[in-house]
């Protein structure tokens, strides 16, 4: 396996006025070549069976020889990117200075990833591959503003607006704001817009080929899933909500609680094999079946499955010793999760399922609770 990678970038920034800017261009290209040998020709092996020329018990060295192959894969990625933002301050509130960021970027991506002809003629023995090829440009403009109202009241607008050659277009808005009763309590809450464009292998004319146990009436089979794009996907979009509050009775000792709550819409996801050979008048012509009728094959594709929903709490609680009873700066900290909730349809055409708590869904393990516990110690130039 040989790798080539490079990635160079140059920037300039600086001051107009009340206006400090900054730009940038960049490339970056990955170039992979994958080769294999000792590998087993299928077609020699299967001619050397039918023909009873191959010795299985004590095969001489020509007749290993001649069942032997290898391959080649390349495969080449590149980004090239261009990108410029400014900031400044427009003017001042109650609440303090009225900042403005804005920005611009381009970015073009490129793949193509190329098997060895033979494995794509299915001359190798039990050997999976997968090709990709496409390209597309990508442009970004997108602000952002802090409205500082009153000392206790400050409001973030912000947007963002992407335009893909492939798909097309969206606009990904977010309202802000956080209020503070009083010097121990805030409250703060946000509503956003977000978006995820299809990847070249989700949208692209892709195929990618892997063996898989399927479950079957009388007992489990292997098979092949052929995956392929989807040049019809949209993109997946979410809608999401957090509220919370940071308490902090002292200077030493903080509390946080925050409540999230995401809908994602149009997930991209393949069908599942499973699903399909489960569900097979939803899938005609999907499941390729021998003579015998045993199935061999199976056509899977990326599609827009319905949704997901999430919910769930985060907390956190920082203790700092008073610097009179301690050397240095020694502070405590915890954080936990709480996943109430995390609803998503195992394949395209089912009803959302509850996978909080669980070990085996479409996103692996998912526990409820997750904690982190801290000790941070500072003491001169030592941390």
């Amino acid at each position: 396996l040989d790798t080539d990678v490079y990635r160079v970038m140059a920037g300039v920034s600086g001051v107009a006025g009340s206006w400090e800017w900054e730009a940038a261009v960049s490339n970056s290209q990955s170039k992979i070549k994958e080769s294999t040998g000792n590998q087993v020709d299928a077609s020699v092996l299967a001619a050397a069976i039918t023909n009873n020329t191959y010795n299985f018990l004590a095969p001489t060295t020509a007749q290993t020889d001649a069942i032997r192959i290898g391959t080649e894969r390349n495969s080449k990625s590149e980004l090239t990117s261009a990108d410029a933002k400014a900031s400044t301050t427009l003017t001042t509130l109650a609440g303090g200075p009225v900042g403005l960021a804005v920005g611009l970027d381009f970015r073009k991506e490129k793949i193509n990833d190329t098997p060895d002809a033979k494995i794509v003629a299915g001359k190798l023995l039990g050997t999976a591959a997968s090709a990709t090829s496409g390209s597309r440009n990508v442009s970004a403009v997108y602000g952002e503003l802090s409205l500082p109202i009153s000392k206790a009241l400050e409001f973030q607008l912000a947007a963002r607006g992407d335009h893909y050659s492939d798909f097309g277009s969206a606009v990904s808005p977010k309202v802000g704001a956080k209020y503070t009763f009083t010097k121990e309590l805030l409250v703060r809450a946000s509503l956003s817009k977000g978006f995820r464009a299809p990847t070249l292998a989700e949208n692209s004319q892709a195929t990618s080929i892997t063996f898989i146990q399927i479950a079957g009436a009388a007992q489990n089979v292997i098979v092949s899933q052929v995956f392929t794009g989807n040049p019809n996907l949209k993109a997946e979009k979410s809608n999401s909500a957090s509220v919370g509050l940071v308490f902090e009775p002292t200077k030493d000792l903080s509390f946080t609680v925050d409540y999230y709550k995401i809908i994602q819409k149009d997930l991209v996801s393949p069908n599942g094999a499973q699903f399909i050979v489960n569900n097979p008048t939803l899938f005609p012509g999907d499941i390729i079946r021998d003579a015998s009728g045993g199935i061999v094959s199976i056509r899977d594709r990326y599609n827009n499955v319905a949704r997901v929903e999430v919910s769930g709490f985060d907390t956190e609680t920082k203790f700092t010793v008073p610097k009179e009873l301690t050397a240095g700066k020694l502070s405590f900290r915890v954080a936990t999760s709480f996943l109430s909730s995390f609803k998503q349809p195992p394949a395209a055409g089912a009803e959302l399922v509850q996978y909080a708590g669980t070990n085996g869904g479409p996103r692996g393990a998912l526990p409820k609770f997750r904690s982190k516990a801290g000790v941070d110690w500072d003491l001169g130039e030592w941390a």
